[in-house]
């Protein structure tokens, strides 16, 4: 069989579906690329809070207190850095606490 344009009719299904393939490809990218946008912006928005947290302890005095729970939040904040940014995921690096 062919098409009107006399060109086999299996090929021109086959370009179709290649066609369609790349849609849902496109169409996949670009809903982790929404996702990845939603993520950063909540872990934004809990990363405000947690310092929040952290100015009400210092303005209270809980100087060591607010000292842990920054140190905690800018722990976290990090280790998201270093496995978002692929240079850093081949290093395999680790954070860890030096105590004096």
């Amino acid at each position: 069989m062919t098409t009107d344009r006399g060109v086999p009719a299996y090929l021109a299904t086959l370009h179709l579906l290649r066609q369609q393939i790349a849609i849902v490809n496109a169409i996949k990218r670009r809903f982790e690329s929404s996702l990845f946008e939603i993520k950063q912006l909540v872990q934004a928005d809990v990363l405000d809070d947690e310092l929040d947290s952290v100015r009400g302890l210092l303005k209270n005095g809980y100087t060591r207190a607010a000292g842990a729970v920054a140190g905690v939040v800018l722990e976290g904040h990090l280790k998201e850095l270093a496995a978002s940014t692929t240079c850093l995921k081949q290093q395999k690096l680790s954070i860890q606490l030096i105590s004096r």
